[in-house]
């Protein structure tokens, strides 16, 4: 009898501790949950502001940049519906490389029309020396003009 009381002691103790760990590993799910719903939330606020979702947006292309959770997923594994790694990754390189190549297209043509400028303005001072040397020349000749007369 002893022995069935320890037994069954040790059993609801263990219950216990089990059921405080399982309660433990709920709430860390759930904090992770939240918080994997929340980066999805900000990555959408992102993707929407670069037109890359909803699917029918110009930069998007025909191409699904969203992300689609199943938050009531029995494994983990099963929790994101979209392929991230294999296709939304290599969808956002593909983005990446065409805004990078554009970026370095407008900086050249940048840096070409500041070239034209800074030669456009060195022309323009040379003009207006030259122009200054000519009214001096007509103020001096203007001078020797109206002491002959």
């Amino acid at each position: 009898r002893e022995r069935l009381e320890k037994t069954f002691s040790q059993l609801s103790e263990t219950r216990l501790a089990l059921n405080q760990e399982i309660y433990r590993l709920e709430l860390s799910l759930r904090d992770r949950l939240s918080y994997l719903e929340s980066s999805v939330r900000s990555y959408h606020a992102i993707a929407e502001d670069l037109k890359l979702v909803p699917l029918g947006n110009k930069n998007a292309r025909g191409e699904d940049y969203s992300i689609s959770l199943d938050i009531k997923a029995k494994r983990r594994d099963q929790l994101l519906l979209t392929d991230v790694k294999n296709h939304l990754l290599v969808l956002l390189n593909e983005v990446r490389k065409e805004l990078q190549e554009m970026t370095l297209e407008l900086r050249q043509e940048v840096l070409e029309e500041q070239e034209r400028v800074e030669e456009a303005e060195g022309q323009r001072a040379q003009l207006v020396d030259l122009s200054s040397s000519q009214t001096e020349k007509l103020s001096f000749l203007d001078q020797i003009w109206s002491k002959e007369k």
